[in-house]
């Protein structure tokens, strides 16, 4: 990531370290879809999201190589890996270490969008990318702090004039806070006790407005839209910017196969690394082949 990392267009795609397995050996180790997981080595250690993607037989595991402690808290992999080397390329043994997965346990997930930086000192595990006007965190913590505002206002270094909206749920564990200059979006937190979250999308995008519209910092602790088709939802083609939701709508309107998908979104039409999980999205919707009613390119 000492380029690609600079992309925010790329970093919208996978914007958080993982460790992809199959979802048998999760269950073994008692570990869910979604939630933080510690891989341990003879060498090592690391802790990243956990994946279930079908992709990864059984009795191995996938970790990408490229986050390292300037992007995340604890996810390099290479301190995992053994110190045999081949004796002429001196490639490391990636795919011949023993590890072992468990559960990284944790009382809240949350993420935060900021046009600054945040102040890492108390969290249990971070992860940043780059979103162009600002910076995405996802975050998680052990300890409860038991006043959200003020340690809100101290993660993303809120300065004491600005405008801080709030709101707290203390039943569900939930908290969502905004903080705004000049109706200009200066970053946002949300936090609850689940690691599936709202969607980032729309949030991210209101940070290329020098002003947020009354309607807009009215629904910005709901993280979505008066009108849905604004929410893009979570990157799947980084190519060409096609986010899930429109991938799920072109599928609802009749695009039941890649030609027809990549025809109105051009979705799995260049790289080819998202064509899996159109697969999937498909596979989960339909099974019929795309009928006439599949529109041309938007």
């Amino acid at each position: 990531m000492t380029r690609s990392g600079r992309s925010a267009r790329l970093a919208s795609h996978l914007a958080e370290p993982f460790v992809d397995m199959h979802a048998a050996d999760a269950l073994l180790f008692g570990a869910r879809d979604g939630t933080l997981v510690r891989v341990v080595t003879r060498w090592g250690r690391m802790v990243a999201r956990l994946r279930t993607s079908g992709e990864i037989a059984r009795g191995s595991i996938f970790v990408p190589i490229h986050w390292s402690g300037s992007n995340a808290s604890d996810a390099r992999v290479g301190a995992l890996v053994g110190p045999g080397v081949d004796p002429i390329s001196g490639e490391p043994e990636f795919k011949n270490t023993p590890a072992r997965v468990e559960p990284f346990v944790v009382n809240w997930y949350g993420f935060a969008l900021t046009r600054g930086s945040l102040s890492l000192r108390n969290l249990s595990w971070w992860a940043c990318a780059e979103g162009g006007q600002f910076r995405r965190y996802e975050i998680a913590g052990r300890g409860v702090p038991h006043d959200w505002p003020s340690w809100g206002r101290s993660l993303v270094r809120a300065d004491a004039s600005a405008d801080w909206i709030d709101y707290e749920d203390a039943n569900a564990g939930t908290y969502r806070a905004a903080c705004l200059s000049d109706d200009r979006l200066e970053a946002c937190l949300f936090v609850g006790p689940q690691p599936q979250l709202l969607s980032r999308s729309w949030l991210a995008s209101l940070f290329d407005k020098p002003r947020l519209a009354a309607g807009e910092r009215a629904r910005v602790l709901t993280a979505r839209p008066q009108d849905p088709c604004q929410d893009l939802g979570v990157t799947v083609c980084a190519c060409f910017g096609v986010g899930r939701n429109a991938i799920e709508t072109a599928i609802a309107a009749g695009c039941h196969d890649l030609s027809s998908i990549g025809h109105r979104l051009k979705a799995g039409t260049n790289c080819g690394s998202c064509v899996p999980e159109l697969h999937r999205l498909i596979g989960n919707a339909v099974t019929a082949p795309c009928g006439p009613q599949c529109p041309g390119p938007q």
